[in-house]
Parts: C-alpha cells; sequence; structure tokens
C-alpha cells in the first residue's frame, strides 16, 4: 500500500514537471523546427491534453472501470490520432508523444527534447511499477495461514475466559464469556481482513488509495497549465 503511495506521488510530480516544462519549451520557438514554430501553441495544447489523457487511461487500467463513455472515449483518440485496437492504450499514448516531440524539436536543441524524453521514461517506469503491483497476487499461503492462526486463536477464547468467577459461583459471571469472545473474535477478524483488503491498493476498497481523487488533482493540474497557453493571433 505505501509502495503504490509513493508511485501515485510520482506520477503527481512527473505529470506536472512534464507539462510545466512543455509549457515553457515550447513558447520559446527557438527550440521547435522553422515549419512548426507558427503551430507552438496548437502543438502544446495537444501534448498537455495527451497528458491528461494518459494519466485518465492509467487510472481506469488500475481500476479497470473507465469512468467517461466508451463514445467519449474513442472520439478523444481519433482527435489524437491514437489507436484503440492495442490492448494498452497508455502505452499508445506514450509512443504517441515520444514521437510529437521528436517530430516538432530543432536537431540543435537535443538538451531541452532529452529533457522532455525523461519524462517519457518515468512515465513508463512508474506505470510499470504501478502494474507489477496491480498485477502481483497477494500471498495465498500468508493469508490462509494468518486466516487459520485467527480462527484458532478465536475458538480458544472459550476455555481462557470460561472460568471467570470474581463474585463466586452463584454469580454466573462466566456467561460474559460470550460477549466478550464476540467482541474480540470480530476485532481480530477485522484486522486480519483489513491487512488483507491493504494488499489491494489499486481497487475500490475502502482501504485503497484515492486513485481517483489523486488523477483528478493531476488532471486540473494539467488543465491550469494550458490554460496559460495565448494563441499568438489572441
Amino acid at each position: 500500500w505505501w509502495e503504490a503511495r509513493k508511485i501515485l506521488g510520482e506520477l503527481n510530480n512527473n505529470a506536472s514537471s512534464f507539462v510545466c516544462k512543455v509549457f515553457a519549451y515550447f513558447t520559446n520557438s527557438a527550440n521547435l523546427r522553422e515549419t512548426h514554430r507558427q503551430q507552438w501553441a496548437r502543438i502544446t495544447q495537444d501534448i498537455i491534453a495527451m497528458t491528461r489523457l494518459y494519466v485518465k487511461e492509467l487510472k481506469n487500467e488500475l481500476l479497470q472501470t473507465p469512468d467517461a463513455p466508451e463514445s467519449d472515449r474513442a472520439q478523444l483518440f481519433e482527435k489524437h490520432q491514437l489507436s484503440l485496437q492495442c490492448p494498452k492504450a497508455s502505452n499508445e499514448i506514450l509512443l504517441a508523444l515520444s514521437v510529437r516531440i521528436e517530430e516538432v524539436f530543432a536537431s540543435e536543441r537535443q538538451l531541452e527534447k532529452s529533457d522532455l524524453m525523461a519524462h517519457i521514461s518515468r512515465f513508463f517506469d512508474i506505470q510499470g511499477r504501478a502494474e507489477r503491483i496491480k498485477n502481483t497476487p497477494f500471498l495465498k499461503i500468508y493469508s490462509a495461514f494468518t486466516l487459520l492462526i485467527v480462527i484458532l486463536y478465536v475458538l480458544l477464547i472459550p476455555f481462557f475466559l470460561g472460568d471467570i468467577d470474581l463474585a463466586g459461583e452463584g454469580s454466573r459471571l462466566e456467561y460474559l464469556a460470550l460477549p466478550i469472545m464476540a467482541v474480540i473474535s470480530s476485532i481480530f477478524l477485522t484486522i486480519n481482513r483489513l491487512a488483507n483488503m491493504h494488499a489491494e491498493p489499486f481497487s475500490d476498497n475502502p482501504t485503497s488509495l484515492p486513485l481517483r481523487t489523486i488523477c483528478r488533482g493531476i488532471d486540473n493540474n494539467c488543465a491550469q497549465v494550458a490554460s496559460k497557453i495565448v494563441e499568438p493571433n489572441a
């Protein structure tokens, strides 16, 4: 769970840094090829929009529950000339981003281009680490063993509490063993259940990470940068 939280933090930092650098580099016309300098605003908008789409697709792949209708998703992919036929749409977006950056950057601006490509590489790294957590099942032997130990402990509780004799044999306090056993059993079984649920950080469980909220925040940050782009004729 904590490793997944760090991954989402890296996704937030990398996406925010990437779109800020895209804005800074592309507003400097010297960084672009002469054939693309007049279209810098549209190109910048497209790259930031593709970055936002990537974050949404990665979220959908981790949760396996897309938020937007399929028709809206298809329109976005068609707009950016992306293919929905590939098994992983997120990889298709990163590939398109790499091709686009390579296409528009001036050949003598290798430092700036390499900086942006490094962010693309970090996106691949973040995605790979998240998918390893998502696709690696929790250790079944550990889950079964802890559940067995908890059940055995719960079954032995009556033997520990059955001889409550604080007020004499006639007090009937030994019947307190029943509610005490119920409370302690519920506590230990709940702890065991929560431990297993924390092994699924990318899901809709109550103990899972707020993936939708985090990705919505990343999307808002990207949109804020995109709003600063002013068309040349504006």
